[in-house]
């Protein structure tokens, strides 16, 4: 059963509608923590590690479990929504492909750093299903996101 997550293209503020179109028109998202680091085959015990070694302790957890998703539970033919925090979302589409590495692959926008962790996906027009945009605006909650999703029949995304 597909899996429903949202993806913010950056923290930076005053540059989410730019880094939602590098999104968009790369036909990926991505994620930062860890930049100059290819997780490719690595463990999440390994990945632990690295973050332990490398980013700001304040941070540690939060990285732990954004790269833990986005690597291990994310798989293509899950959803994506990525999220304009005051506005909804920008776009849904689907997850083609498994983790990819590229350095300096996502630009955030005002910063010295860039997202290297992606996925592949299509985004899907947001005019197919204005119920799952709707939704997500007003729940802005994963789980029950995902559940509403593999719940509807009326609303194709693909």
């Amino acid at each position: 059963m597909p899996k429903f997550t949202t993806i913010t293209p950056t923290g930076e503020k005053g540059q989410k509608p730019a880094a939602w179109e590098r999104f968009r028109d790369g036909h990926y998202v991505a994620i930062g923590w860890l930049n100059e680091t290819d997780l490719t085959g690595k463990s999440l015990k390994e990945i632990t590690k690295l973050i332990r070694d490398n980013e700001d302790p304040e941070y540690e957890g939060r990285a732990i479990e954004d790269l833990r998703k986005f690597i291990f539970e994310l798989k293509p033919g899950d959803f994506v929504g990525v999220n304009n925090v005051n506005n909804g979302l920008f776009g849904v589409g689907t997850i083609e492909s498994g983790y990819k590495f590229q350095l300096r692959k996502h630009d955030p926008g005002g910063a010295d750093y860039f997202f290297p962790h992606y996925r592949d996906v299509k985004w899907s027009k947001p005019s197919i299903c204005p119920a799952v945009l709707s939704f997500v605006r007003a729940s802005q909650t994963g789980s029950r996101a995902a559940q509403w999703v593999r719940s509807s029949t009326s609303c194709p995304l693909t």
